[in-house]
């Protein structure tokens, strides 16, 4: 944690106390470190993974979770975009009708 605590002191140093330029900065300092981590924990747990089920089953269950994930995208995108639209739509004309779409938006994710 030497590396952490390091680039933790040079912003510390480089930025004004309490700026936001700061408080920017280490934010997306940690959100890297969170990053990295996640993947390695990731890369691990494939890896282990991997070693129990085997070459062939691996596979498969890398071509499931794929599939799963491409679904998920779809799934996501379609509401969010259609509720964006009418949202915008009827922001002025019809206040009442927006909140609904919102609130409705709201439910199903």
């Amino acid at each position: 944690m030497g590396i952490i605590n390091t680039i933790q002191e040079r912003i510390a140093i480089s930025l004004p106390t309490n700026s936001l330029r700061k408080r920017f900065a280490l934010g997306a300092f940690w959100s890297i470190v969170g990053s990295v981590i996640s993947q390695a924990l990731t890369l691990l747990a494939s890896i282990i993974t991997a070693r129990i089920l085997g070459k062939s089953i691996f596979s498969d269950l890398g071509m499931i979770v794929s599939t799963v994930g491409m679904f998920g995208v779809f799934a996501v995108l379609g509401p969010g975009l259609t509720a964006i639209k009418h949202v915008a739509e009827f922001h002025t004309k019809d206040t009442a009708r927006a909140g609904r779409i919102i609130g409705l938006s709201s439910i199903i994710s």
